[in-house]
């Protein structure tokens, strides 16, 4: 799951929204990430995911539709360069996919 503070929560704003993605302690804990948003064809949004507590830090890609109000993050690029899908065992795809729950 992705659990994102509110804008007025924890000093967000213009340098983008804390969030924290939950993963089991298996795969290593949940990770913290500050989440910006710039506009993109089509009424989408690029979204960056920056963890600023990871050494080295690091950003992922992902993609915000509001038309239909889904979120995704797409692992399988730090950096802005691509990462081996291997790099994820088990895995079919590199792309998280997020959608709003009450």
């Amino acid at each position: 799951g992705l659990k994102v503070a509110k804008a007025t929560e924890l000093g967000a704003g213009c340098h983008g929204v804390h969030a924290t993605i939950v993963v089991p302690s298996y795969l290593g804990g949940d990770r913290q990430y500050i989440l910006t948003m710039t506009p993109a064809a089509g009424g989408t949004y690029h979204v960056r995911y920056f963890n600023p507590t990871a050494t080295p830090t690091y950003f992922h890609l992902g993609e915000y539709n509001p038309a239909t109000d889904v979120l995704t993050e797409d692992l399988g690029h730090v950096n802005g360069g691509a990462q081996k899908l291997d790099s994820f065992p088990g895995s079919t795809t590199s792309i998280l996919t997020f959608s709003r729950s009450a």
